[in-house]
């Protein structure tokens, strides 16, 4: 069994984005730019020596405060190195849409400036960030700005250099499965990290090679290409990325059938394990990758022992990563809400700045008239009775906002704290079960007498229920997770099931959405639903029909959610033939969540399944106009 899920529910970065954080900034022991201020330059340093220690929170909190402190008083290109730096503590942090907003703030900055390194340097933090959301696409057009704008060897290593932003447009293909434009881009960024020294940027190019050409099909290619890149960064302390060439190595001697080189290597990552430069994510990586290495060599009773060390290893560090996002997460709008306090309060005191220079322009001039004098002072009462009254209404206003805001965020951290305690007791508890009865079963299967066909027969029916029950089980666990309440993750979990339940027969499913997917937030009830009636048409669609065609569209408006699963296979009639349980499941699970289902077929001319779904939207200002929503559910 693949591990991948385990660590995507604790949050964790993927392989790539964690060996790819050389592709931002780079150098933290140069001087502060000459460009920044006396102001932040002690602040700036702070920093950066708090995220060289990995400790972001309390990275995020000098950030905080220095722009508290001194928002109004620092220059654009000050702005522009904080910005830039709190985007770099939310990508460690895992934070990336969070990341985004800091990095586009920092780009804003510098988008008319005359210096090309800064803006590259911006570009280069966006198109990266983009990369980890999934956005690739619009992750390359900035890439390719950011290579067009940063000169080589610039020298500023608190900036990207040209060769972060190709390395990082090579990793955008690898993770399109590109091989061919990977390596090319990789290939580039090799000549300016050579010069500039940077012998972990080089081996992470060269390692991306290596990967390529495993996806070729290259074997003997990328034993090459790992061999060199691992004497590299033999004798060097970044023992993460002598780790992942080991890994590399292991499955390349696995694929060209040498056995005894692959368990060598397998040795070899495992003793990396002990060495306390290495870090807990490249550990649990390799950790995975021999778990299934000895399953597929049917080296059970190892694979078993190495399980136990992976989870625990997991929950410890998941624990302890989960806190400091948390950490970071909060001073982030800590220093959002008291930034938006200090502007209003800066607001307020330039307006009765002007008030006073009004009303000192009057007093001279009413020295003449007592009469105008008279007025002038009635006027200047009535009109501080009208600002200490709206001084008191804004003031009752903040206070109820605060509060219900408290509550509010009482409410969700709650429900959070609950779901992932039932997503973490599920997977603990039940996973780890059907996880040894399945490679247990495997184990038996194939050592199981070719004549004694009943003790296959029953063997291969533990092996398919477990299969069944934790698939199953990881729908649970994934509908309840609260790192799934998007749109977004519920199509890649549709995308990702129908590949794998079509891939076999030859029938790829083409998609179409459209509408405004990013402002759907479907609750957990509507999420699962939606879920389990796509996963439901698509075995129908695979079992039954016979199609060589299968189309899936999917639509969501403001008020409304509509999915369509079309395929060109036999048919069937539908006011002829009896009901089974597929279409009645559906229909309940349309009608649960307030929507209605739609089954069209005819014999010979395929079948079509329609789910609509009403989003019900709860604001929480009274202006219609000016709403924001607050809850997508059924109406």
């Amino acid at each position: 069994m693949k591990f991948k899920n385990l660590i995507s529910r604790l949050g964790f970065l993927s392989p790539v984005l964690v060996l790819c954080w050389i592709n931002t900034f780079t150098c933290w022991g140069q001087p502060v730019p000459a460009d920044v201020s006396a102001a932040i330059a002690p602040a700036l340093e702070h920093t950066v020596e708090l995220m060289n220690r990995s400790q972001y929170d309390s990275a995020q909190a000098v950030l905080s405060a220095t722009f508290i402190q001194t928002e109004h008083a620092l220059s654009q290109v000050d702005l522009f190195y904080l910005h830039s730096l709190e985007a770099e503590i939310m990508y460690y942090s895992a934070l990336f849409e969070q990341g985004l907003s800091s990095a586009l703030r920092a780009r804003a900055l510098v988008e008319h400036s005359s210096d090309s390194i800064l803006l590259g340097s911006a570009e280069n933090l966006v198109g990266l960030l983009m990369m980890n959301i999934g956005r690739t696409e619009d992750a390359l057009e900035h890439l390719r700005k950011a290579v067009l704008l940063l000169p080589k060897y610039h020298g500023n290593g608190y900036l990207s250099y040209n060769y972060h932003a190709v390395a990082n447009i090579g990793e955008c293909f690898l993770k399109m499965q590109l091989p061919d434009s990977a390596i090319a881009y990789s290939e580039l960024s090799l000549q300016e990290a050579d010069s500039l020294g940077k012998e972990r940027g080089l081996a992470l190019a060269i390692w991306n090679i290596a990967e390529a050409r495993l996806i070729q099909g290259q074997t003997a290619e990328a034993l090459t290409e790992a061999r060199k890149g691992l004497r590299l960064v033999n004798a060097t302390p970044h023992r993460d990325v002598i780790q992942i060439f080991h890994s590399t190595m292991m499955r390349a001697f696995e694929i060209s059938g040498r056995r005894d080189s692959a368990l060598l290597y397998l040795e070899k990552g495992l003793t990396e394990n002990e060495n306390a430069l290495n870090t807990d994510f490249s550990r649990l990586e390799f950790l995975d990758a021999s778990i299934n290495l000895l399953i597929r060599m049917n080296q059970v009773q190892r694979a078993a022992s190495i399980m136990s060390d992976y989870r625990n290893l997991a929950r410890e560090v998941g624990s302890k990563e989960q806190h400091q996002r948390i950490e970071v997460l909060k001073q982030f709008y800590e220093r959002n809400r008291q930034l938006s306090i200090a502007s209003a309060i800066n607001e307020s005191q330039q307006r009765e700045l002007v008030l006073r220079d009004r009303m000192q322009f009057f007093l001279i001039a009413l020295a003449v008239m007592l009469l105008v004098l008279i007025l002038i002072g009635l006027w200047a009462f009535r009109q501080r009775q009208r600002i200490q009254k709206m001084e008191f209404v804004q003031q009752m206003q903040t206070k109820e906002r605060d509060l219900e805001m408290k509550s509010i965020e009482d409410r969700v951290r709650a429900l959070n704290l609950e779901r992932n305690r039932i997503a973490s007791d599920l997977h603990d508890d039940i996973g780890a079960s059907l996880s040894s009865i399945r490679i247990y079963s495997e184990a038996a299967l194939m050592r199981a007498d070719k004549h004694v066909t009943e003790e296959r027969k029953l063997l291969k029916r533990i092996k398919e229920t477990t299969v069944g029950v934790m698939d199953r089980m990881g729908d649970i666990v994934w509908s309840i997770s609260p790192h799934n309440d998007s749109a977004e993750q519920m199509v890649l979990r549709m995308k990702s099931f129908a590949s794998e339940a079509l891939g076999s027969l030859g029938v790829p499913p083409s998609y179409g959405i459209s509408g405004d997917m990013d402002s759907f937030h479907p609750p957990m009830l509507a999420r699962k639903n939606i879920y389990l009636i796509f996963k439901e048409a698509i075995n129908n669609t695979a079992k039954y029909s016979n199609a060589t065609e299968v189309t899936v569209r999917i639509r969501a408006t403001h008020d409304h959610f509509q999915m369509e699963i079309s395929d060109n296979g036999q048919g069937f009639d539908v006011h002829g033939a009896t009901q089974g349980n597929g279409i009645r499941n559906m229909t309940e699970r349309a009608q649960a969540i307030g929507g209605n289902l739609t089954v069209s077929s005819s014999p010979d001319l395929g079948t079509s399944i329609v789910l609509h779904y009403p989003i019900a939207r709860i604001s929480y200002s009274s202006d219609p106009n000016t709403s924001t929503p607050l809850y997508h559910g059924p109406s």
